[in-house]
Order: structure tokens, then C-alpha cells, then sequence
């Protein structure tokens, strides 16, 4: 991203907050003049985030993505739900969606974004420079190629497993395996594999070898689209291709050719989304296949027909709505407040129970033998634990943790720095959009196995001779336009 767009991106991320807000003045009208006060806040602090993050490097990818998050998540979703009751994601309760609780939502989400504004300045006013690595001049070509060879054989054994134990299908019960043969399988397919291919492509790269580049993004595309439909995953495809627009930003690779291919997967993700949810339907609840191609039908029309535009675009809306933010965010607030608690859970619960779990079967109503598990968001998470104030200390906590450990990963001597790079922003739009912390020390035990095999395929492999680490220096973002 160079230096003269950012200030446009940044820009629209600022309008977005007021413009919802006076789209929807009747849901905040009952509260004036405190919900105005709560927008004033959020406008004087994004304001200074923009006025830090304006004289700041290309690699603070961290502030650009949480405020997207912030924006897009909450403040959109919550505003469309202002605007459109209707529009609020279905479940066995029905959630209170009156002005008070839009209200109280808003003012949560305002506390977060306080804070995390806070936390942004406070790291990212000092222009320091940072360690960047500088493109590697020398690769051992076997290394790569040994890494590929084993990469092939995890994709060859983990679909063979999974396709015959029909485990890691999304919305249905999982398989038990001995050894836990199924959380590693699950991991290796949807973490170690794809960082791996992700490796290849950035050494590749790198290095000019545009043969086995491309090879290397076909496979990330087949294990992706195989994905979709082992695991009936809608999202598969979305994540693979968002972490590859990661890997492009961060090593700043992003070229016009890049860009429309990126873009084309985008539209091939909105174009099958409603294909996989029939395909989902048929594998959990054992419907026909003609029952199955229903949805298809609507969206691609009958025997060459037009494509119906309003399913298409719900479909999108769809698509934009996995953001989990704003709207299970009021589900949670509309809890704690028909509990006269302010927050939902009791200490025992926390510790007993679990956020997701008691979101999922104590504030959404799915049954206890239900296999839905759904996430209360990040904000919600930390408001079943303890309502505003814990969302104000865990968010502060977990923003000032990000910018800390992106500082330290930025100056580690590793090959594999792009990439690491890349599953930190992963993990920051996991933890942030999904926000069930419950499942994190699982993912991040399997990037950092993921990211020592890589390392270990470039640094201790046959023909060190050729290999040069090039050497680190901090460097300015100056040197990267």
C-alpha cells in the first residue's frame, strides 16, 4: 500500500462511523444529547489514529486492520440492524433490538474503540524504524522443492482422513479419533498446509522463480476449493486468498495482475457461497440433491436465465456478515440487560461454562445438544465476562499485546519473517471478528510448528552452499514504496 492511499482508506473508515449514525438518528434521537457526546469520542479519537498512522511505515498492517474491524463489524452492523430489525441474525431467542439496547450497544462498542484509539496513538506516534527483511539473494532450489514434495503428501493424507472419517465437516458433530489423530489432522489441513504453500510463494518471489510461484498458488487454490467441499466450509476459500493479500502487503508485491486475481477470487467466494450452504444442507441433514440445488437454482436462475440479483446480493450481505461484530454484540447487551446485571455471567460460569458456550445455548437458545457454536464476538466475549468494564481492560490489554509482539516479531532474524508476519494478522482477524479467545493457543501452537518446518526446510536441508540469509536492518518504510 503506498503512502498517498492510505490516507484515502483512512478516510472512509472515518466518514463511516458518522454517516451510519445520522442514517439512523431516530434509533439514537430518545438518547440525545449522550449518544452524541459517544459519537464526538469516536470521531476526536479515529481522528487521532488517522493524524499518527498518516507519518507511520507501510508495516503497520495491525492498526489498519482493527479499525477496519471496529468500523465494518460493529459500527456497520449495528447501524444496519438500526435501520433493518429484520436483518438480525436468527436464532432460537428472539433478541431485544429496541432503542435502548441499540443504544447501550452503540455505547460499548464506543468504549472499545476508545480504547483501542488510546492504544493506537500511544504506540504508533514514535516514527520507529523497524526491522525488515531484505529480499534474499540465494535459495537452495531443492529446499523449496522438499518443502513443496511434503506439502503434496499432508494435502494427499489429510483429505484421505478426513474424507474417510468425515471429520471437520462445519455444523456437524466431529469424529473422535485415538492419538488425537483429529485436531491434528484438522490443524495440518487448515494451518500448517496453507502456511506452507504461503512460504513457497514468498521464496519463489522473491527469489524469481515465477514457475514454481505459480505452482504454489494453483495448489493453494486446490486445497482451498477441496476444502470447501470436504469440509462444507463457506469460508475456505476466503480465507486462503485473504492471507495471500496479506503475504503481497506485507513483502509490498501487490501488482495489477495480483490485484484482479485476488479480486477474482473474491467474486468466485460470493458466487459459490450460496452453492456450499446447499451443499451443507445436503451433508448434515441428509436432504436430496434436488433439494440441495433449490438455493442454486434461485441465485443462478433456470437453464441459462438471468442471475436473480436480490438473492445475489443478500448473498453478499451474507458474506459481509461473517465479520462477527455488531449484531451478536446486541444479542449479548440485550442479555445483560433483560438480567439487570450489565454483563450475563456469573464468576462460576466463566470459569465452568465458558463465554461461547453460554452464548451460544444461554443468550442465542441453541439446545444443549446442538452442534451450532456461536462466537459473541471480541466486545462480547469480554461483556458476558464482566460488561464495560472488562471490555475496557481486555481490549486495552489485548490492543497494547498486539502492537508489542508485532515490534518484537519485526525484528526477528527469520527467514520466514513475511510469513509470520501474515499468521499474526490471521490470528488478528480471527480472534478480533470471532472473538472466541477459548481456541486460540490451539491455532497458534500450529503456526509456530508450521513456521519452524519452513524455516527448518530453508536453514538445515542438502545444499546449504548456495544458501544467504540476507542480512536485517531497520529500515524505514521509505525504501519499500
Amino acid at each position: 500500500m503506498k503512502r498517498r492511499t492510505r490516507p484515502v482508506l483512512l478516510m472512509l473508515i472515518y466518514f463511516a462511523v458518522p454517516l451510519g449514525y445520522f442514517l439512523n438518528l431516530s434509533s439514537f434521537a430518545e438518547f440525545e444529547p449522550r449518544s452524541l457526546v459517544l459519537l464526538s469520542m469516536n470521531l476526536i479519537f479515529f481522528a487521532g489514529v488517522i493524524s499518527v498512522c498518516r507519518r507511520q511505515i507501510v508495516l503497520f498492517w495491525p492498526a489498519y486492520l482493527i479499525m477496519a474491524i471496529l468500523v465494518l463489524g460493529y459500527f456497520a452492523q449495528l447501524y444496519q440492524v438500526a435501520f433493518d430489525p429484520e436483518t438480525m441474525i436468527p436464532s432460537p431467542y428472539a433478541v431485544d433490538v429496541s432503542a435502548e439496547s441499540i443504544f447501550e450497544t452503540y455505547k460499548t462498542i464506543t468504549y472499545a474503540s476508545v480504547v483501542v484509539s488510546v492504544v493506537m496513538v500511544i504506540f504508533l506516534r514514535h516514527d520507529e524504524p523497524y526491522a525488515v527483511s531484505k529480499a534474499i539473494s540465494s535459495f537452495p532450489k531443492l529446499s523449496s522443492s522438499l518443502l513443496l514434495i511434503l506439502t503434496v503428501a499432508l494435502m494427499i493424507l489429510t483429505f484421505a482422513i478426513l474424507s474417510i472419517t468425515g471429520h471437520g465437516i462445519m455444523g456437524a458433530e466431529g469424529v473422535r479419533l485415538p492419538f488425537k489423530i483429529s485436531g491434528i489432522t484438522l490443524y495440518t489441513r487448515t494451518i500448517v498446509i496453507p502456511t506452507c504453500l504461503l512460504f513457497i510463494v514468498w521464496l519463489s518471489d522473491q527469489t524469481g522463480r515465477r514457475n514454481t510461484m505459480i505452482v504454489a498458488i494453483a495448489l493453494l487454490c486446490l486445497h482451498a476449493i477441496s476444502d470447501t467441499f470436504l469440509r462444507a466450509s463457506r469460508g475456505a476459500l476466503m480465507y486462503e486468498f485473504v492471507n495471500l493479500t496479506f503475504l503481497f502487503a506485507v513483502s509490498n508485491r501487490i501488482t495489477r495482475k495480483r490485484s484482479l486475481f485476488l479480486w477474482g477470487m473474491v467474486v468466485l467466494t460470493v458466487l459459490m457461497w450460496p452453492v456450499i450452504t446447499a451443499y451443507r444442507w445436503v451433508r448434515i441433514e441428509g436432504a436430496s440433491i434436488d433439494q440441495g440445488l433449490i438455493l442454486f437454482q434461485k441465485v443462478y436462475g433456470d437453464y441459462g436465465n438471468a442471475i436473480n440479483i436480490d438473492v445475489l446480493s443478500s448473498t453478499v450481505a451474507n458474506v459481509v456478515s461473517r465479520i462477527t461484530g455488531g449484531m451478536v454484540l446486541l444479542a449479548a447487551v440485550s442479555h445483560g440487560l433483560a438480567l439487570g446485571t450489565g454483563s450475563g455471567m456469573s464468576l462460576e460460569e466463566v470459569w465452568e461454562v465458558g463465554p461461547t458456550n453460554y452464548f451460544t445455548h444461554n443468550v442465542l437458545g441453541y439446545p444443549d445438544t446442538s452442534f451450532t457454536t456461536a462466537s459473541p464476538s471480541l466486545v462480547g466475549w469480554f461483556y458476558l465476562v464482566g460488561g464495560d468494564v472488562a471490555v475496557i481492560i481486555g481490549i486495552g490489554l489485548l490492543t497494547s499485546g498486539v502492537f508489542v509482539l508485532w515490534r518484537w516479531m519485526s525484528k526477528l532474524k527469520i527467514v520466514s519473517l513475511p510469513v509470520a508476519q501474515v499468521l499474526f494478522l490471521d490470528e488478528i482477524l480471527q480472534v478480533f471478528t470471532g472473538g472466541a479467545l477459548e481456541g486460540v493457543f490451539g491455532r497458534v501452537v500450529a503456526k509456530v510448528i508450521a513456521l519452524c518446518l519452513c524455516e527448518a526446510a530453508v536453514r538445515f536441508m542438502p545444499d546449504r552452499r548456495t544458501f544467504m540469509l540476507g542480512s536485517f536492518s531497520n529500515t524505514n518504510c521509505a525504501s519499500h514504496k
